[in-house]
């Protein structure tokens, strides 16, 4: 079963958990748009499998899922070279979201756009091309949190606000180790407070923040991960 942890950005920092040598850095593939072909009605299909087959690791590879806010990337970086360099086997998602935003774009630039135009596409399509993307992404990152035997959620001021996180995919994180819990669903509401011309989504998730073990010295964290 699924193990859950939390741990404040204050105590990575405190304990300084960080790498001493370099970080493996993940392999990229150059050829993006090799994973879309046309079938015989010309229509662009994207090959979903190889593409979560080649940007994510398998089960035996990784048995950590690091969840996280975006902006504490560098933060996360440096506390999973620490663990790597410990002989764990952590996994963040910020690894592949570099690719994913340049797959979408690359996708619209070559199926989508608006001739004579540039970085301008259709704008459903666009619509279309982005949902399939993280919707494949969103089940990669699920299969990868249960293949995993340890969940580890980074507590911040980036991902945590009064109980609350904003970010959509901590929350889908967070709610994934819920259900492989046994666990009911977390509460959202939406605001428009926070984000000028557009709906910020809020995520309830303390009831979840609070069964989670926290960690907070070395000795805890070695303890935890074995």
């Amino acid at each position: 079963m699924i193990k859950g942890f939390k741990i404040k950005e204050s105590t990575i920092s405190k304990n300084d958990w960080k790498a001493t040598k370099d970080r493996p850095t993940i392999i990229e593939n150059d050829n993006i748009t090799g994973y879309i072909s046309r079938n015989e009605n010309g229509t662009p299909i994207l090959d979903g499998e190889k593409l979560i087959n080649d940007w994510f690791p398998n089960s035996s590879d990784k048995n950590i899922f690091i969840s996280h806010a975006h902006k504490d990337a560098q933060l996360v970086e440096n506390f999973a070279s620490f663990l790597e360099n410990q002989g764990l086997k952590p996994f963040v998602d910020f690894e592949v979201w570099g690719r994913c935003t340049e797959l979408i774009k690359k996708i619209n630039d070559e199926f989508n756009a608006v001739c004579g135009e540039k970085d301008t596409y259709y704008y459903s399509d666009a619509q279309s091309i982005s949902a399939n993307i993280y919707i494949i992404l969103v089940t990669a990152l699920n299969k990868m949190i249960s293949q995993c035997s340890t969940f580890i959620f980074i507590e911040s001021n980036n991902s945590l606000e009064d109980d609350y996180t904003y970010s959509p995919w901590i929350m889908e994180e967070l709610n994934t180790f819920n259900i492989l819990c046994g666990n009911n669903q977390i509460e959202k509401r939406f605001l428009d407070e926070y984000m000028p011309f557009n709906v910020t989504v809020s995520f309830k998730i303390n009831d979840i923040i609070s069964n989670l073990k926290e960690i907070e010295d070395q000795e805890c964290l070695f303890q935890s991960l074995k």
